[in-house]
């Protein structure tokens, strides 16, 4: 059949005013396209089981590159997550104060800090901290002298979030030790008891997956023991009743850099000042003095 014969015998194709209203009105408008409204990632409703707090950044910062996001006003955290820690510090040339009879001793040290555990998703965690710091070397005479304080504990802990601020707070076990040592002959402090601390982390400025913040560390150890004499009380004479009390303070600057699908993850610098003090009793009766290491620690870890 011929096309003007159909069209005829159809007239509605032909002639669209002949269409009921109804079929007019179901036509979409040629002159007036629709188009679907975008929704940006700002604006789009969250489900009901993600909270503000814990929205990627991958998904917050999709559309704005990282190089103009620097922002001081921070609505969530991104690092509530389980994750294996690991960290080391180092406190190069630092300062060794020895008084009374180690006058003559040089007074610098260094120092090495290292701790490595797991915490999970409610933020309780687990990790071995391991901690040297002294000196080692030769006097003018020749003679060998070593005046090194090391420790080791197992911390457990809870991390908080108070809004941006982290708050770790936790305890464990600690072991101790203290050799003084000069020719061959030493005076040396083996114990082990408790320990307590706590540390805070506040980022201040936020530059798309940078975070810069002000961090600080305390602790405590209390450590009963014994002390170990081959000098004849040149240096710390020989007891088994003493307590070490050990204090720990470090405040500074830190930044976390974020990485992975969904920002989770993340590695950290730390430059902080830092004060370690070794005093006991008897060290300090007999020797006149305690003993404290302070100086620069820096610091490198990560969060997986």
């Amino acid at each position: 059949m011929p096309a003007a014969c159909a069209l005829a015998q159809y007239p509605t194709l032909a002639d669209p005013s002949a269409q009921p209203a109804e079929a007019a009105l179901a036509l979409p408008s040629a002159a007036a396209p629709t188009f679907p409204v975008p929704i940006y990632p700002e604006q789009a409703p969250l489900p009901p089981s993600i909270s503000g707090n814990s929205l990627p950044l991958a998904v917050q910062n999709q559309s704005v590159p990282d190089s103009i996001r620097p922002t001081t006003i921070f609505t969530y955290t991104p690092y509530r997550n389980s994750a294996w820690r690991a960290e080391i510090g180092v406190i190069p040339g630092a300062s060794l104060n020895l008084a009374g009879r180690f006058d003559n001793w040089p007074q610098h040290a260094d120092g090495l800090r290292f701790s490595a555990g797991y915490e999970n998703p409610n933020g309780l965690g687990v990790r071995f901290r391991f901690s040297v710091g002294g000196n080692t070397g030769t006097f003018a005479n020749g003679n060998h002298f070593e005046a090194t304080f090391d420790t080791f504990s197992v911390d457990l802990y809870k991390r908080l979030f108070l809004e941006n601020t982290e708050l770790v707070v936790g305890a464990g076990g600690s072991d101790s030790d203290i050799t003084l040592e000069r020719a061959g002959l030493k005076s040396d402090f083996v114990g082990g008891g408790a320990t307590a601390f706590a540390e805070l982390w506040h980022p201040f400025l936020r530059w798309g997956r940078t975070d810069f913040g002000l961090a600080g560390r305390g602790r405590l150890t209390i450590s009963p023991g014994n002390w170990h004499d081959t000098t004849g009380g040149d240096f710390v004479g020989e007891t088994k009743h003493d307590t070490l009390t050990i204090t720990e303070i470090a405040y500074g600057l830190e930044i976390r850099r974020r990485f992975g699908p969904l920002e989770d993850k993340y590695f950290y610098f730390m430059l902080l000042a830092d004060y370690q003090n070794f005093n006991s009793p008897w060290m300090t009766v007999w020797t006149g003095t305690a003993a404290s290491i302070c100086g620069l620690n820096i610091t490198t870890g990560i969060a997986y």
